[in-house]
């Protein structure tokens, strides 16, 4: 389950964003050779894959994928931050919510 929703109708295709449950835990979504996103429903943890084309070149809830750690909390005004809560909130961009 996600968001206590039951994850029953996978895989979803659309485009070349596949939605996928990758094991009995896991729900993971893919953007062919781009990156993917895997979500560990029971231990509640997001592991995330990118392309190495991207390096640099990111920002966002990504970080800027250059191994500089320092710069991973930029905020969307390009401001680095500390506080977790803080650098989401500036990435937000709306409040509506899938089912």
């Amino acid at each position: 389950m996600v968001n206590k929703w039951p994850v029953t109708n996978l895989p979803v295709k659309a485009g070349n964003m596949v939605v996928y449950k990758a094991a009995e835990d896991t729900v993971s979504i893919s953007n062919k050779d781009h990156f993917t996103i895997m979500y560990n429903t029971n231990i509640d943890h997001i592991t995330m894959k990118i392309n190495g084309w991207y390096f640099g070149k990111t920002s966002g809830l990504f970080g800027v994928h250059d191994n500089e750690p320092s710069n991973d909390l930029m905020t969307s005004f390009n401001k680095p931050t500390d506080n977790i809560d803080r650098f989401a909130r500036t990435w937000e961009v709306g409040t509506s919510s899938c089912h």
